[in-house]
């Protein structure tokens, strides 16, 4: 568990494997071995680890006895996020799993999404059930010769592991909010 929260932290700065090494003073390979959980860290590296990394010194000291708690995600601090078969601006509305004492059973995305422009580039199928919520705008779901069209106000429910396809079928832009369990996208 330590070893994702430093691989999550380390990513959310944009640090590769080296760079953080490098500030922490240890060798690539004895990161790589901690973000997969093959050893555990010594005190004074964790210190800098967390130092560097901004993670609050209780989680990576108590991973077994960590309690759930609120954690408030202001507008301004939410995660940015980009996928490689994702258009559109995307950011999480739930915290991302190293901030919080907790990973979140849920992921919430508020996806703005271009005029006439695909939601995702190809049809997908994800191993979780996911909600959508329409802002503002107009999204279309396909599964096969389906179509459904969303407007403003209306939500969609998709099970695990169905093929569907979404897009913004209009020229003005759309938004909307995406729920999943969490890890999930």
């Amino acid at each position: 568990m330590l070893g994702d929260i430093l691989r999550e932290a380390r990513k959310a700065k944009n640090l590769t494997l080296r760079e953080l090494a490098e500030q922490v003073g240890v060798s690539t390979g004895y990161i790589s071995h901690l973000e997969n959980s093959r050893f555990e860290p010594s005190l004074a590296v964790l210190r800098k680890l967390t130092d560097y990394l901004d993670i609050p010194a209780n989680i990576a000291l108590d991973m077994k006895g960590r309690k759930a708690s609120a954690i408030l995600v202001k507008k301004e601090e939410r995660a940015t996020l980009r996928f490689g078969n994702l258009f559109g601006e995307a950011e999480m509305l739930t915290p991302v799993f190293w901030k919080g004492l907790v990973k979140p059973r849920i992921e919430a995305i508020e996806l703005k999404v271009p005029g006439n422009s695909p939601l995702i580039k190809e049809t997908i199928a994800v191993d979780t059930d996911e909600w959508i919520y329409v802002l503002d705008g107009c999204i279309e779901y396909r599964k096969g010769v389906t179509v459904e069209i969303l407007e403003k106000g209306d939500s969609l429910y998709i099970p695990k592991m169905t093929g569907h396809s979404l897009r913004n079928p209009v020229s003005e832009p759309a938004c909307i909010i995406w729920l999943t369990r969490g890890g999930s996208l």
